[in-house]
């Protein structure tokens, strides 16, 4: 599907410019943790968008929820990284609508709506004040969303009820209402009712329930209320025709739920932790109520049928020192530190747990590695009371124990890898000493070689198979005297020690993987005494220090592997030094850019002004479209950008783009050049604009000529 700038975004690609990048990570499966973020969800298409929030930084992404995981959207235009904003569907319009909240700025009083693609400021005519912790639902009898409630950086609370319809957003003022609060939550049912509860008021934490119905607020009062708390998250059952109330500020981690005018507390089996900041929404395909987010660096998603709270496992739990391995057109994923034997795949855009009769024993410092035309070859490595010398086969179903004549010393952290010869090589690991032994696995047994050069002892390494060059690359890891950092290669017969110009520093518990698309070896992080970030590849010759797109995270005892299905780097998991993660990052080849003709220029007597393209169109880089066949006299050239060809005939010229007009000096040598700063932002990567120069011209009937049109398009390398 071809995509164009939006006007906003187009504006982006003055912002400053980055460093030249290679690699793009350009997706991220699940959300990262976050609290004070947004969410709704949209009976009529059946999915939910959560927006923004608190994390690490705050943050401007948007998620959708399909029922079943996650799917980050990249919408050209978006609010501004913000925390405590409010949101909620309006079903009149199909439109998500968001209100305020807290940016890098301060308190925001902007409207924003989403139509389930594009992100629009509404920019009303009048507007609530600006404020952070309000809450908003939608009254489906009048039709509009409501907001209530609220504070801003002055500690002021309001008490203010304003409604958001087609014609903007208008204060309404009913005689009975809350008391000024804010950190509330509020839901609807279909019958036009609207539901708060809780909040932070004057004197403390709230417990009060109130419904707005026919343009009025009415307290609720019932025999036993749910103690008082703010930050809560609350949604609506319309299954069960409940609304239900989970955790928040002051609370512990319980659900209650109210049913006419009868709060009663749900005595669930299972429950999500206590916490606060979070976000729920009734989700009517799963039937079920979604929570997800909030304090205490929550990044899980629970779902609540009545019957008890669900983790949603949407990919493996945080983890580090697993193994993970292309198995046909899968990778499968198995094992951890913490001694796990859960078995998960991944199909290209999702992950998805195997759950088998038998697996491997629980362990860690095992390895894994691709079987040519079997599935994947599991190797090895210590069960907590030993080393062990195990070999099993995962078929893409099931786990098979196999039974090898011969068989490598019991050991952990070898090097095994794909080899010539339809193989699988190991080489080395530990078992209270560290060993130099080559091993090579037969598709049904193993084979001590000895080759007349080989590596020294060493365990912690990674070894990957060059498809392209039909050898397996072997970098790092430690001996007995410490770290290392020397790069060899085994041909199918013999190791060869490589002596590259440049190297990755010495380090273990690192990701390498061969990326096919690109013919490169790549390899991420590790710990060398410090938590690494360095991305390298290996090309055969060299290794090249080089800096992606978007910064990977720090961290070690991660997984990388080659997905041939999605083609692209699969990064899963890992440690930055202080915890656990859980995260997928995926890595795709570089996409392509485009400099295409689409309309002719027109003459200045002999000479018709020409754009050419002095630097690749790539994210991330400083863009430059150099100007030709200008006069001799010095002046100026009026660069001219726009999101769409025209088409219109001005003074016997066609004119497509006319947006951003900007002024470039030439003096008078013949040639000029226009330089804009493209930002390493993923949301850029595939989209086109159009550039068109307009030279001053005496003998033009308007003064003036025009260049050919180009439709110019973002990639990456």
């Amino acid at each position: 599907m071809q995509r164009h700038l939006s006007i906003s975004a187009l504006a982006i690609l003055w912002s400053a410019a980055t460093a030249p990048a290679q690699v793009l990570w350009t997706q991220q499966v699940r959300p990262t943790s976050r609290q004070q973020h947004a969410a709704a969800f949209d009976l009529i298409q059946g999915r939910g968008l959560m927006f923004g929030g608190q994390g690490s930084t705050l943050l401007d992404d948007s998620w959708r929820w399909n029922g079943t995981n996650w799917v980050q959207l990249t919408p050209f235009n978006r609010p501004s990284a913000r925390r405590a904003h409010a949101m909620a569907y309006d079903f009149q319009r199909k439109l998500f609508v968001l209100f305020g909240g807290v940016d890098a700025t301060g308190d925001r009083g902007d409207t924003w709506v989403f139509d389930g693609t594009t992100w629009l400021d509404a920019a009303p005519a009048s507007a609530p004040p600006k404020r952070f912790g309000a809450a908003m639902g939608y009254d489906s009898a009048r039709g509009a969303v409501i907001l209530f409630g609220g504070t801003d950086s002055t500690g002021k609370l309001f008490n203010d009820t304003w409604a958001f319809d087609s014609s903007g957003w208008t204060q309404l003022t009913p005689q009975t209402q809350p008391a000024a609060r804010a950190w509330h939550a509020m839901g609807q049912d279909t019958n036009g009712t609207v539901y708060l509860f809780g909040g932070g008021v004057a004197n403390g934490l709230d417990n009060q329930t109130w419904t707005w119905r026919n343009g009025a607020w009415s307290q609720v009062n019932t025999a036993l209320q749910p103690p008082a708390r703010s930050s809560s998250a609350l949604a609506y059952d319309l299954q069960r025709n409940r609304l239900v109330l989970f955790s928040g500020y002051g609370a512990n981690a319980d659900t209650w739920e109210l049913g006419g005018t009868t709060w009663t507390q749900s005595n669930t089996p299972t429950s999500p932790a206590a916490r606060y900041s979070h976000t729920a929404f009734y989700d009517s395909v799963r039937k079920a109520v979604v929570c997800f987010g909030g304090s205490s660096g929550a990044d899980e998603t629970w779902t609540f049928d009545g019957s008890g709270w669900v983790e949603a496992q949407l990919s493996p739990s945080a983890r580090v020192g697993h193994a993970l391995a292309r198995a046909g057109n899968e990778l499968v994923l198995f094992g951890s530190q913490s001694y796990r034997r859960d078995t998960w795949v991944w199909s290209g855009s999702a992950w998805q747990e195997r759950v088998v009769a038998s697996a491997p024993g629980a362990r860690l410092g095992h390895r894994m590695a691709a079987e040519p035309q079997q599935g994947a070859l599991l190797y090895g490595g210590y069960s907590g009371f030993g080393y062990l010398d195990d070999t099993w086969r995962w078929n893409g179903q099931v786990w098979q124990q196999m039974a090898p004549a011969n068989k490598p010393p019991q050991c952990e952290y070898v090097g095994l890898s794909e080899a010539p010869n339809n193989r699988v090589l190991l080489f080395g690991g530990h078992n209270g000493t560290y060993l130099d032994e080559t091993w090579e696995w037969s598709g049904s047994n193993w084979q001590k070689l000895t080759p007349s050069v080989k590596p020294p002892a060493r365990a912690e390494h990674v070894m990957v198979f060059d498809s392209s060059r039909n050898v397996v690359v072997l970098f790092g890891g430690r001996d007995a005297s410490g770290l290392l950092n020397d790069t060899w290669e085994w041909n199918g017969t013999n190791w060869t020690k490589r002596n590259p110009i440049t190297a990755p520093a010495a380090r273990v518990a690192f990701g390498m993987t061969y990326d096919r698309d690109r013919q490169r070896v790549v390899l991420h992080g590790g710990a060398n005494g410090a938590t690494l970030a360095d991305a390298w590849e290996w090309d055969g010759t060299n290794w090249q220090n080089h800096q992606t797109v978007l910064p990977l995270p720090a961290r070690y005892s991660h997984a990388l592997e080659y997905d041939a299905a999605s083609k692209s780097l699969v990064l899963f998991g890992g440690t930055n030094g202080a915890w656990d993660t859980r995260d997928t990052l995926l890595a795709c080849s570089p996409v392509p850019d485009g400099f295409a003709v689409v309309s002719a220029g027109c003459a200045c007597g002999a000479t018709v002004p020409v754009q050419s393209l002095g630097t690749p169109v790539h994210i991330g880089t400083t863009v430059r479209i150099d100007i030709g066949g200008l006069p001799a006299v010095p002046g100026n050239v009026l660069m001219f950008l726009g999101v769409r060809p025209l088409g219109l005939n001005v003074c016997g010229c066609t004119l497509d783009a006319t947006l951003f007009p900007t002024s470039v000096f030439h003096n008078g040598s013949g040639t000029a050049s226009w330089a804009v700063a493209a930002p390493a932002s993923k949301v850029l990567v595939g989209l086109s604009f159009y550039t068109q120069a307009a030279v001053p011209c005496a003998s033009a009937a308007c003064g003036a000529v025009l260049s050919e049109s180009r439709k110019v398009t973002i990639g990456t390398r």
